[in-house]
């Protein structure tokens, strides 16, 4: 009601409507301005009757009252209301949310840890990838190019670097040897 009324509440003496404005100690400014946060109050506690007591009309609810009767409304307190005059946020649903939250993920974590101490954590996309690659290397060199795997030293990563030579691509031999090895170790073991 303060600011309806063109007044900083934090630069105003604390004024309690139900204290006595008529006291001596009050300047007559403060006086005047008592008089009229009391006729004010009564045309709030008239209009909005019980609600004004518990403090529920929103400031949005106050200013179009203040249209609707026109009143005085001080510059710039519409556009502070409409900045300001947000529902309220429910900070206890907020923190029981984020405790859930938090519970799931330390649950989640809890599994993915005993997943990796078992081993039988599912691998990255990544990682998957590239074992699908390997495996297509491995593939390809077994199946066209006669590669054995088990065989100490094989003349097939020179073929194979003389193949992609001739299509432009420029691979060294011991890369390729690496990568069958890496391919070799994700083919099925054979019995002896």
């Amino acid at each position: 009601m303060a600011l309806a009324l063109g007044a900083e509440p934090i630069d105003e003496p604390p004024y309690d409507p139900l204290h006595e404005y008529r006291t001596d100690t009050r300047s007559d400014d403060e006086k005047a301005f008592a008089k009229r946060i009391d006729r004010m109050a009564t045309l709030v506690v008239r209009h909005f009757g019980g609600q004004f007591r518990g403090a529920t009309i929103t400031p949005t609810t106050f200013l179009n009252w203040l249209w609707e009767l026109e009143l005085w409304v001080p510059d710039g307190m519409a556009e502070a209301v409409e900045r300001f005059d947000r529902n309220p946020v429910d900070w206890k649903a907020r923190a029981e949310k984020a405790e859930q939250s938090r519970d799931q993920l330390a649950s989640r974590v809890s599994e993915l840890e005993a997943a990796i101490a078992d081993g039988t954590g599912k691998s990255s996309g990544a990682t998957r990838e590239r074992e699908s690659l390997l495996k297509l290397i491995i593939g390809m060199a077994t199946g066209g190019y006669g590669y054995d795997p088990m065989a100490a030293r094989s003349p097939i990563p020179a073929d194979i670097a003389t193949d992609l030579q001739t299509h432009g691509v420029s691979l060294s031999e011991d890369t390729i040897r690496k990568y069958l090895r890496e391919g070799a170790e994700l083919l099925p073991q054979q019995d002896e």
